[in-house]
């Protein structure tokens, strides 16, 4: 009987640990089926009031972001913004641009604006003000750099321009407008 017993009984040890693997497995997937979101697209994280700024390797503060809300996407590291604004400041020139909706994105280092974007640069404190209006524009954040292919209107000190497309760039203090056709206040006579 003993001897019996010792040729089933790797037999028997086989059958249990192959029993408990299979009941393991079933433990472990019916529990990452509870827990896991059911659309992988769904935000990872909600933000109110959101003011974040950021600065380089030096230390030095690029930019100043605000929203009414951010939304976050783990799945591939975007945000979406509820009246986002962006400030700049360099070398005494200010750049304020927002808008009613946005989204950004950590890989290209970009944020979109869309819906009634606004910018507003100053050139030096208390000076001339630069304002840029058109319905979506691309902020390249890193580089100061803002450009839509969208109609855009600039205004300064009394003179429009309305143009398709423009690229703002607040580092080098340069705008740069597509084709279109300015109104420029004439000389008054004396």
């Amino acid at each position: 009987m003993i001897g019996r017993f010792s040729h089933y009984f790797p037999l028997v040890i086989v059958g249990l640990l192959a029993g408990s693997s299979y009941w393991l497995e079933f433990i472990v997937r019916n529990e990452r089926s509870t827990n896991a979101p059911t659309d992988r697209r769904a935000p990872d994280a909600y933000v109110e009031n959101l003011a974040l700024d950021r600065f380089d390797a030096t230390g030095q503060h690029q930019f100043h972001l605000v929203a009414e809300k951010m939304t976050h996407y783990a799945i591939n590291d975007t945000a979406d913004f509820e009246q986002p604004r962006l400030l700049f400041k360099k070398n005494q020139r200010t750049f304020d641009v927002r808008s009613d909706k946005g989204r950004g994105t950590n890989l290209t280092r970009e944020v979109s604006l869309e819906g009634n974007v606004l910018g507003i640069r100053k050139v030096v404190p208390g000076g001339i003000e630069q304002h840029l209006s058109t319905e979506s524009l691309t902020v390249f954040v890193d580089d100061e750099i803002a450009e839509t292919d969208q109609p855009v209107v600039a205004t300064q000190s009394g003179s429009r321009i309305e143009a398709l497309g423009a690229n703002w760039n607040n580092a080098s203090g340069t705008l740069r407008l597509g084709p279109g056709h300015a109104i420029l206040p004439g000389r008054i006579k004396k």
